[in-house]
């Protein structure tokens, strides 16, 4: 596909949004020093003039500073050319130094849209490019921030470049996506759609969520700390509340009494944000299939639009916090290389908390690739291996024993609470080792490998061996008489999905495993 250089800047709001919390910041400081300034001219009317003069001259240079700031941002904007070069994306700096940053667009795995509340005001948005280079893949490589017309132009034509080296061609990879609005999801229905790659005849598929769908996916995804600081805090309120009746209402009763109410509320309304945020977040939450692209996109106050290949996807992680592993619910999410870097892509999902049964469904419809993985009865780890989970909690209650007879040393006295102290900290061991044991589990056949791990939650990440850049194993003297071994399998990914913990596994499984990638 031909290409011409198309060369354009960033849209000026970028100064703004770059800007715009230094300006706070500098609003909050001068709005925090106006009191004392107000104050030391109260005390100098005698000598008003020259205090004014001393104000003004500190007002000045920080003026000028401000403004020096706001011009490097200005001409760092007006600087900065972004330019499409037959194969490749040029971003141009010319400021102090010419900076040249070339990235080859086949080494793209997809290109975000998201909008803030301003952008939203300024019909802006923001571009985020993320590569499949492991190298670059916790970094950022590129954001611009486009009118909104200008971003959909700029996604198409890189999706149009990336497609025009397989078997489509660029243009017609482009007439094809213009044709469908990408950032609102709501595309024709279109029957019968080739995958070309996978040579499956897959219909285009949009699975959407309503209010009562996110409500319950809130109150699945409670983090339990939240729920724990929630509940400390407001036993420990209406304790206090409790011991102030009895002692007798006084003055200062009462203000600690608001001020332990006011911690409880605080904890409680963040515990209870973590279910309204989800909502607030993945509002009109939609994701769609459409030949060989997943469109996701969600959102209220940022909307996120997300265009992934699926020949981009290295694997798809299901999670359960504690109460959806309670009520089997499962949340899916992509493994998708470059992803995951940012907080906001961190917490994306691919498909909301649901049963089992609907999971299966929709990966069905939207992810055949990975259906068949996920559906692999996983195999717990051997009752042997309690034998090797029994040697950390042995050295755990030396450590803890012997932590107990010092502090009674020290102290010179045996408190009870530091026998507690010492015995609560074997006993959370003794239950996050068991909770690996139960959770850990591991899943193979000739095309996936699944492993889980988790202990009050449950994280298991199904992927293809192809995406599987190697794993390695180790065996100490005690796994080598119970002949278990285990070990991790790394993906070309971000760091917090590139490495995955293999369980303890038969030997005889491990050989079959590394059949399975030879034969890849």
């Amino acid at each position: 596909m031909e290409t011409t250089e198309t060369k354009f800047r960033n849209h000026i709001s970028i100064v703004i949004e770059r800007f715009g919390t230094i300006f706070i910041g500098i609003v909050i400081v001068l709005a925090g020093s106006a009191l004392d300034d107000l104050k030391e001219i109260v005390k100098h009317m005698d000598n008003l003039k020259e205090h004014l003069a001393d104000e003004f001259a500190g007002a000045s240079l920080f003026l000028v500073l401000f403004l020096i700031a706001l011009f490097w941002q200005l001409r760092r904007w007006a600087k900065t050319y972004i330019s499409i070069q037959g194969q490749a994306i040029v971003i141009e700096k010319n400021t102090w130094n010419r900076k040249v940053q070339t990235i080859g667009i086949k080494h793209i795995s997809n290109v975000n849209l998201s909008q803030n509340i301003l952008e939203m005001m300024l019909g802006t948005c923001t571009v985020k490019l993320d590569t499949d280079s492991f190298s670059t893949a916790d970094d950022t490589d590129v954001k611009l921030v486009l009118k909104k017309e200008k971003a959909e132009w700029f996604r198409q034509t890189v999706f149009a470049i990336m497609e025009s080296e397989g078997n489509r061609s660029g243009a017609e990879v482009y007439a094809q996506d213009t044709n469908h609005q990408i950032e609102s999801g709501a595309y024709k229905e279109t029957a019968g759609i080739t995958d070309e790659e996978n040579g499956k005849n897959i219909t285009e598929t949009t699975v959407t969520a309503n209010v009562n769908d996110m409500i319950w996916h809130g109150v699945f995804a409670i983090n339990l700390f939240a729920v724990l600081l929630a509940v400390g805090g407001i036993g420990g309120s209406v304790s206090k509340l409790l011991s102030g009746i009895q002692e007798g209402i006084s003055g200062q009763n009462i203000l600690e009494i608001i001020s332990g109410w006011a911690v409880a509320f605080f904890i409680g309304a963040t515990a209870v944000w973590d279910t309204v945020k989800d909502f607030i977040k993945y509002y009109q939450y939609q994701v769609t299939r459409k030949s060989d692209k997943i469109y996701i996109s969600y959102g209220l106050l940022k909307k996120v639009s997300y265009v992934i290949p699926v020949k981009r996807i290295h694997g798809v992680t299901v999670r359960q916090t504690w109460i959806a592993r309670i009520f089997k619910r499962y949340r899916v999410e992509l493994i998708n290389v470059g992803m995951g870097d940012d907080d906001e892509e961190k917490d994306a999902f691919f498909l909301l908390y649901q049963s089992r049964a609907d999971v299966i469904e929709k990966m069905q419809k939207l992810l055949p690739e990975f259906a068949e993985a996920i559906e692999l009865p996983m195999q717990r780890q051997k009752k042997s291996v309690i034998l090797l989970k029994a040697i950390p909690a042995v050295i755990w209650a030396v450590i803890l024993l012997a932590a107990d007879q010092l502090a009674k040393e020290i102290i010179g006295a045996h408190f009870l609470w530091i026998n507690l102290v010492c015995a609560g900290g074997w006993l959370v061991v003794l239950v996050i080792l068991a909770g690996g044991y139960v959770t850990d589990a591991f899943a193979c056949d000739k095309k996936s490998l699944a492993v889980s791990s988790g202990v009050f939650g449950r994280e298991t990440t199904y992927m293809h061996y192809p995406q599987i850049q190697y794993f390695s194993v180790n065996q100490n003297i005690v796994a080598k008489k119970l002949r278990v071994v285990k070990g991790n399998a790394y993906l070309l990914a971000s760091a917090s999905d590139s490495r995955h913990d293999l369980p303890y596994m038969p030997e005889e499984a491990v050989e079959e495993l590394k059949e399975y990638l030879l034969a890849r």
